[in-house]
């Protein structure tokens, strides 16, 4: 595949990717976007983020930083720090998984897991474990350099 710079692309890939190994990773639920409500859980959320071009040679060619974040939520009825741990461990298998495919099929340069958050976040009206992935992806386009004015 060619490299992109598209972020629907790449954020499609990851959340192919994600459902593609559902089973093994333990997950019961992935999405395409965040979600209000939580039903069932482990599940996972792919959110695309900031997309940067910056100039890298000529004639217009650009490189291009595109991050994708994946949001995993573990909650279940249980003592809250067994929720912790096993939420840490998802992230941990998640990442892996991510750095086992760098090239995205080669749809980017490389790409990596650069930060890790844990935290909490409310899902209805229950307090829910959090990690949220950043992807970071380094890809390269030249943009067009022929002038065609709209008729």
């Amino acid at each position: 595949m060619p490299l992109t710079d598209r972020l629907d692309i790449i954020g499609n890939y990851v959340y192919q990717l994600l459902l593609a190994n559902k089973v093994p990773l333990g997950l019961q639920d992935v999405w395409y976007g965040d979600q209000n409500l939580t039903p069932t859980t482990p599940c996972a959320a792919v959110e695309t983020g900031p997309k940067r071009r910056e100039y890298n040679g000529a004639p217009r060619r650009y490189g291009v930083s595109i991050e994708v974040y994946v949001i995993l939520y573990m909650e279940r009825i249980q003592d809250q720090q067994l929720n912790r741990k096993q939420a840490e461990v998802l992230a941990e298998d998640v990442e892996i998984l991510l750095h086992e495919d760098w090239t995205m099929g080669g749809l980017v340069i490389e790409s990596f897991v650069s930060t890790s958050e844990p935290g909490y976040a409310t899902r209805g009206r229950a307090l829910v474990s959090a990690i949220r992935l950043t992807l970071s992806a380094t890809s390269q386009r030249t943009l067009p350099s022929e002038y065609n004015p709209s008729p």
